[in-house]
């Protein structure tokens, strides 16, 4: 597990997938520790395990759209880098909440 902190839902979803991909994580535990650390409250728990499982369950379609849109080729990327870029590809194309300032930032 990471040993540092997450601050907000979308570093929690992030190391979520993190320990994942890295450790081979069950996602729910890896969120719910996650979110623990953080001492996020309901609203903001909510939004990160939407990202986390959103992301999990859409990967193709994010990896998809990385590839129509990225000038560099999706193996070439460290795996943290690629994690964060389908975090953001799934928060502009599935969520309609979420500013895409927000979304990329």
């Amino acid at each position: 597990m990471i040993k540092k902190r997450p601050a907000a839902p979308r570093e929690v979803a992030a190391f979520t997938l993190f320990s994942i991909r890295e450790e081979g994580a069950w996602s729910d535990g890896a969120l719910h520790h996650y979110i623990s650390r953080a001492g996020l409250d309901s609203r903001d728990a909510a939004l990160a395990s939407r990202l986390a499982f959103g992301v999990l369950q859409n990967r193709t379609l994010c990896e998809f759209y990385l590839k129509k849109f990225s000038s560099v080729r999706l193996s070439r990327l460290l795996p943290r880098v690629r994690d964060c870029l389908d975090l953001g590809v799934y928060q502009l194309t599935m969520l309609d909440r979420i500013p895409a300032h927000a979304a990329v930032s």
